[in-house]
C-alpha cells in the first residue's frame, strides 16, 4: 500500500482501482442473490420433480427421503428460493423454510441445520454436487418448460457466464491494484 504521505498519484490511483473493485462486487452479489423464484407454493411440486428425477438417475436407490437425497433436495430450493442464504449464509426466508418443512415432512429445525451443512456436502462430496448439478438443470428446464420460470429467470439461471465476466473484472482490477503497488 501506498505511503500517504509520499506518492498522492499512486494512492489515488489505487483508491480508484478499489472504488471500481468494489462496485463489481457488489453488483455479483446482488446479482448471486436474487431468487428465480417467490411463490412457495411450488415447493411441493419441485419435491414431486426431484423425486422423479431421483428415481431416474438413481433407481437402485430405495430412500429417497434420507439426510442425503433431503439435503440435495434444500440445496436446489435455496438456490431457487433463497440463494442468499446459500451463497453468503443469510438466514433463509422463514416461509421458505416452513414449506420446505412441511413438503419433506421434517423438524423445522432439522431444515434448518441441514442448511448449515448442505454447502459442505456440496463442496466436499464430487456425488453429491454431480447428483446436484443434474437436478438443479433439469428442474429449472422443467419449470422453464411449464411456463413457471420466464426466459428471464431462465436465463439468470445461467448467470455464470454474467459471473464469470465479473469475476474476470474483479481478477483484472485485483492485478491492477496489485500493479500500482509495485
Amino acid at each position: 500500500m501506498a505511503n500517504i504521505q509520499g506518492d498522492f498519484g499512486k494512492c489515488l490511483k489505487q483508491g480508484k482501482v478499489f472504488c471500481e473493485l468494489e462496485e463489481t462486487i457488489a453488483r455479483m452479489r446482488q446479482h448471486m442473490a436474487h431468487p428465480l423464484l417467490s411463490d412457495t407454493k411450488l415447493i411441493g411440486r419441485l419435491y414431486e420433480m426431484f423425486i422423479a428425477k431421483m428415481r431416474e438417475a438413481h433407481p437402485h436407490v430405495s430412500e429417497l427421503n434420507n439426510t442425503i437425497q433431503r439435503s440435495k433436495f434444500i440445496f436446489i430450493t435455496m438456490a431457487l428460493y433463497s440463494p442468499r442464504t446459500l451463497f453468503f449464509g443469510n438466514k433463509m426466508r422463514c416461509d421458505v423454510r416452513d414449506r420446505l418443512a412441511d413438503t419433506t415432512r421434517c423438524a423445522k429445525t432439522l431444515i434448518s441445520h441441514n442448511c448449515r451443512n448442505v454447502t459442505f456436502y456440496y463442496t466436499a462430496y464430487r456425488d453429491f454436487r454431480d447428483d446436484v448439478d443434474m437436478l438443479y438443470a433439469s428442474i429449472v428446464n422443467d419449470l422453464r418448460n411449464e411456463g413457471l420460470l420466464t426466459d428471464d429467470h431462465a436465463n439468470q439461471s445461467k448467470g455464470e457466464s454474467n459471473v464469470y465476466h465479473w469475476a474476470k473484472n474483479v481478477n483484472i482490477l485485483t492485478n491492477r491494484f496489485l500493479d500500482l503497488e509495485k
